[in-house]
């Protein structure tokens, strides 16, 4: 796992805060499982590249998809990847709640992956990684894995949102998002992806 702060020039970073925080980020909003309190206002999501099951590749938003892909190639490269694929890349924005709740254990995808995680903003409500890793060859999904061990589940670590700070970790560690309490939202853009 690797933790880069400053990670892209500030030209290149206010260039993606802008793509991001435009009017034409198509956002819909999407109901968070785990969350103690369903009532919430919690998750809005928004994709900006996917490879589907049928192997075809879609592209939501061409210029932010161009400007992130270069830029995390380049990242990559300070902890030692070289990417290989982009398999989804998607926007989240979760808005301030009255408690740090979780927003649910999970892994983006049951296939071997890593997963980069790039701060949009300063706020509270910290990623969670977890010790815990899904294994693929189980003959079973990541979320019943889940489900059958969530009682032996062992944070490794808490990472704080920091505007222009990636977390770069295998997409294997199941792990989780809390809510900000004290920033009316935070937003982070989440890309799983192969290497070379």
């Amino acid at each position: 796992m690797h933790v880069i702060d400053k990670v892209f020039p500030a030209s290149v970073f206010e260039k993606i805060q802008e793509l991001v925080l435009s009017p034409e980020v198509a956002w819909t909003w999407q109901p968070e499982n785990d969350i103690v309190e369903t009532s919430l206002l919690t998750g809005w999501k928004s994709n900006i590249a996917q490879i589907r099951s049928d192997n075809t590749y879609l592209e939501y938003n061409k210029d932010l998809f161009n400007v992130v892909s270069t830029a995390l190639a380049c990242s990559l490269e300070k902890v030692g990847q070289t990417l290989d694929r982009i398999l989804i890349m998607r926007l989240l924005l979760n808005t301030a709640s009255p408690g740090p709740y979780n927003t649910g254990v999970h892994v983006d995808t049951d296939t071997k992956h890593m997963t980069a995680i790039l701060y949009i903003n300063d706020s509270d409500g910290s990623t969670i990684i977890y010790k815990n890793k899904y294994l693929p060859m189980l003959n079973e999904s990541s979320a019943s894995y889940r489900l059958r061990n969530s009682s032996k589940f062992e944070i490794k670590t808490e990472i704080e949102p920091k505007a222009n700070r990636i977390v770069v970790f295998d997409g294997l560690h199941y792990h989780a998002g809390t809510l900000p309490v004290t920033t009316p939202k935070r937003i982070l853009l989440n890309v799983n992806y192969t290497v070379k």
